[in-house]
């Protein structure tokens, strides 16, 4: 068999993670043996160590892939990583997230091993100040001219690197996301079994957040939202996940009186959650795929999504706003986002049509973890017959 050495920021709760079990279990079948090296999520981020090792993933656990910057651990990490590299001797090195990809293309170029990188997103614009957002660009261009192959999970990520001069089109290749949806259908006692579980009235309209409770997916403005939205009585937020701003958010719900009307609940099973919706809501700074968006869709649950990343290409194509399975509106755009919100919560009938849409649309984006194992692998063979190839020369 071939080996591939998986690298990756942290096995969190979160889109990264599944994808990394789902190709990991099929590209085993495409004759390729998997060594995963993983950082430690940080607190509250929710730890998927015992899903991997359920799925047959045995991680090595090293923590100078975690993604807070602390230079004395970081070098052990990329001292662990090397010392492991050397012993196994992978035929390619795949890396996923920003620190993780620092350390493992490190190591790649210093042991001579081709090196494939996925951006999940990116925190290029506008998530660090101008200096820091600056330094971050020079280092990714540095580490891109030294990465055999690129990955963005959509063509408008892609398009994103490309303006921002990380690489150009030839070197970026475009791999949907995957997600196996088994289990994300449609289900129409979802939502009164939500509602009675969590106390909600009957004829409650329950927008919900799934996710960590991080600044890049701003749950702040959600519950801004909410509050300027107190006209809507029947309006409920749910927000399931966890993170560092759990105790900033519920110290806003207090604030603006939000108790009766929005609940932190935790990380949630997320198809019976996600079911149970009228609409999901993200309000992202910045996003790669989404998976909640794409369970939601699977689920007949339309949403309201700020249109950063590869969202936009989540949807079915438009120039407005309202697009087909919901709502894209402007990061930052607390007007928007309002008039979003109100019209579905006024229009339950057409909200219910963009549901059924969904469903369709989740279906043309073909999440499809076989899929994304042949392009993977087809890439990967690539990169190995270039490096015969250029060593024969």
């Amino acid at each position: 068999m071939l080996r591939v050495a998986r690298i990756i920021g942290r096995l969190n709760v979160g889109g990264p993670a599944q994808q990394l079990f789902g190709l990991t279990g099929a590209l085993d079948a495409l004759g390729w043996q998997t060594d995963v090296y993983a950082g430690v999520p940080g607190e509250a981020e929710g730890d998927l160590l015992g899903e991997a090792w359920r799925r047959g993933i045995f991680p090595t656990l090293v923590p100078g892939l975690s993604r807070d910057l602390r230079p004395w651990r970081d070098l052990r990490g990329l001292v662990q990583l090397l010392g492991a590299l050397r012993r196994q001797r992978p035929d390619i090195i795949h890396t996923h997230l920003s620190k993780a990809g620092l350390l493992g293309r490190m190591a790649a170029a210093q042991l001579g091993i081709p090196c494939v990188h996925t951006f999940h997103g990116h925190v290029l614009r506008g998530y660090f100040s101008p200096a820091r957002s600056a330094l971050l660009l020079r280092v990714e261009r540095w580490l891109a001219r030294r990465t055999q192959a690129l990955i963005a999970l959509s063509p408008r990520l892609r398009d994103e690197l490309v303006e921002l001069g990380v690489a150009c089109y030839s070197r970026l290749h475009v791999i949907r996301a995957a997600r196996d949806l088994r289990g994300f259908v449609p289900d129409p006692q979802a939502g009164a079994a939500l509602r009675a579980r969590l106390g909600l009235p009957a004829a409650a309209v329950v927008l919900g957040m799934l996710g960590r409770l991080v600044e890049i997916k701003a749950p702040q403005n959600a519950l801004a939202a909410l509050a300027r939205l107190r006209q809507h009585e029947r309006l409920h937020l749910l927000l399931a996940g966890d993170g560092p701003l759990r105790a900033a958010l519920a110290a806003q719900i207090e604030r603006l009186g939000l108790g009766a009307r929005c609940q932190l609940l935790g990380w949630q099973e997320p198809a019976p959650f996600v079911a149970g919706l009228d609409a999901l809501l993200l309000c992202s700074h910045n996003e790669g795929t989404p998976i909640s968006l794409l369970e939601a869709f699977a689920c007949g649950i339309p949403a309201v999504a700020t249109a950063v990343g590869g969202v936009p290409d989540m949807f079915s194509p438009g120039q407005d706003r309202q697009r087909a399975e919901g709502w894209l509106v402007p990061d930052q755009d607390a007007q928007a986002l309002d008039a979003a919100l109100s019209w579905m919560y006024n229009h339950p009938d057409e909200r219910r049509a963009m549901g059924a849409q969904a469903v369709r649309r989740a279906a043309t984006l073909q999440p499809d973890p076989q899929r994304q194992a042949r392009e993977h692998d087809a890439l990967y063979r690539s990169l190995l017959a270039a490096t015969r190839n250029s060593q024969g020369a």
